[in-house]
């Protein structure tokens, strides 16, 4: 099993043997546990104890549960809570929504012990690696940009005074003469800051602020208000609004220049912050999602490199599951996407995706790539949290003693086959599609007969997709033509390192991540 800090886990059954049946083994897990049998107790222990999880049979109760069940995922103090839902009816339509909205699972009777425990480890560690990423962040790279801010004012003398001089400042502007044009902008140009008039015909300042919080991808950027007038009214109306602060328009445009400084400097600070805790975060071996180094296997030299963006742990991940002595599984991922606008959860994501494969590794017997993938992708599919999130995932499984390797994949690369003895240069593409798309995505392993010499390549997209000082991408030509020519190199893996490198002058668009299998059935190279 995972190993995590001791949790707690509360158990609701009106029937307490059948509570009392699961006891037992949980302790044996080492959890502690809690069983209620009515809403009173329950709501009881939720104040008075620290609940990381509650398991819910609802057969046995009144449709007033299911209202109750509403309400601890709707208390903030509660709402956090993973729960399972254990019941025998599956066309429940009422519960199944609630579930699929607040990302719990349902656990359908009869059940085997070691399912429950494997939905309460990934939701658990879900829950344990969100909770050290659910801090105020900055859609932003920590690389150094040119602020945007976007202007709106229907008085075109207005607009030219105050865009002249943001941009003597060094601010990149964009301005508009109406609310409903720059509504339009706002999700393709960006914003650091919105800058905005009261007094507007058709939409006011009111109306477009108000518009803004209703869209979750660009409510939280920062929000000056520009008013002709100073009314204790207005200026309460708009911190009602949530607006990061105003300016009266006739203190002229160098009180402007001031507040946007003041403002745009406290989120420099925070996005500090924000780089600093991810770093101490990321030394933490919970969530530490690329090891040193790979594990030694008899008849095959592993070996990766893996190189962060700006410095900044992120969204790859690389593990090594050694099933025995013959048998070994390599898996790479990449998180791609970004849900909330929240650049640095992609640390948080990439743990979680690797926590939940090792869940599902732990959990069979057979290591089929591919139906450990359609099982990770069950789990992702179901959880709302990342549902947004485009992630890439490939498993290989090698075994030494057939000569073998399995390959599967879900939306990656493709990866690259090298025949060295033939000098053939080949890919082998899997058709899965990226995890969470769909619970029924189909997924299949292709199988790969190994001579000695032979070599695999993985890679994330951070390889192809960077670009030189040109905007060329390095991509499928570059990599076939540099491995074309040096294929038979004994430092292949250092070779391509220093390649990219100075294709890119060092400049990279993305992590980038790189896993080299070279087998060799006559060494005990590792």
């Amino acid at each position: 099993m995972i190993n995590f800090t001791p949790k707690t886990i509360l158990i609701f059954n009106k029937d307490k043997n059948e509570a009392i049946s699961l006891l037992l083994p949980l302790k044996r897990e080492n959890f502690s546990v809690h069983i209620v049998s009515n809403t009173f107790e329950l709501s009881n222990s939720l104040k008075s104890n620290k609940i990381d999880l509650i398991i819910f049979e609802i057969d046995n109760f009144s449709s007033n549960q299911i209202e109750f069940y509403k309400n601890i995922k709707e208390e903030d103090s509660t709402k956090n809570i993973p729960v399972i839902i254990i019941s025998k009816d599956t066309n429940n339509d009422e519960i199944n929504k609630l579930i699929e909205a607040k990302g719990d699972e349902i656990l359908l009777k009869p059940y085997e012990f070691e399912d429950l425990k494997l939905r309460i480890t990934t939701l658990l560690k879900r829950s344990e690696i969100f909770e050290m990423f659910t801090k105020q962040s900055l859609d932003k790279s920590a690389q150094e940009e040119k602020t945007k801010i976007l202007l709106v004012d229907d008085d075109p003398y207005m607009i030219k005074l105050f865009k002249f001089s943001l941009e003597k400042a060094g601010y990149e502007c964009k301005s508009f003469d109406n609310a409903k044009a720059a509504l339009e902008s706002i999700k393709t140009f960006s914003p650091d800051l919105i800058i905005s008039d009261i007094m507007m015909p058709e939409m006011d300042g009111f109306e477009f602020r108000e518009r803004i919080l209703k869209e979750s991808s660009v409510k939280n950027i920062p929000f000056l208000f520009l008013t002709a007038k100073g009314g204790e009214e207005d200026i309460l109306r708009g911190y009602d609004l949530e607006i990061t602060d105003y300016v009266i328009k006739t203190a002229g445009p160098k009180v402007v220049i001031a507040k946007v400084n003041a403002i745009l400097n406290s989120l420099k600070k925070q996005k500090s912050k924000a780089i600093s805790e991810l770093h101490s975060a990321a030394s933490s071996v919970a969530i530490k999602v690329v090891p040193d180094s790979a594990p030694k296997f008899d008849g095959f030299s592993i070996q990766h490199w893996h190189q962060t963006y700006q410095g900044i742990p992120g969204g790859d991940l690389i593990d090594y599951f050694l099933i025995d002595e013959n048998n070994l599984l390599i898996v790479l991922g990449d998180v791609m996407g970004k849900k909330w606008g929240a650049w640095h959860f992609a640390l948080a994501y990439a743990g979680y995706i690797r926590s939940t494969v090792r869940a599902v590794i732990e959990s069979t017997k057979d290591y089929s790539p591919a139906k450990i993938i359609s099982a990770v992708n069950r789990m992702i599919y179901k959880d709302v949290r990342i549902s947004e999130v485009f992630i890439s995932l490939s498993i290989i499984h090698l075994n030494n003693l057939d000569k073998s390797a399995k390959y599967c994949g879900a939306g990656d690369n493709p990866i690259v086959y090298i025949q060295s003895e033939e000098g053939i240069i080949s890919r082998k593409k899997s058709q899965g599609l990226l995890l969470g798309f769909s619970d029924t995505s189909e997924y299949d392993d292709i199988l790969i007969d190994l001579k000695s010499n032979d070599k695999l390549i993985l890679f994330t997209d951070g390889l192809n997709e960077s670009r030189n000082k040109e905007g060329t991408q390095f991509g499928a030509v570059s990599l076939d033509s540099f491995l074309q020519k040096n294929y038979s190199s004994k430092n292949l893996l250092e070779e391509l390192k220093s390649e990219f490198i100075s294709f890119t002058n060092n400049n990279f668009d993305d992590d980038v991540t790189v896993i080299l299998i070279h087998f060799n059935q006559n060494s005990n190279e590792t």
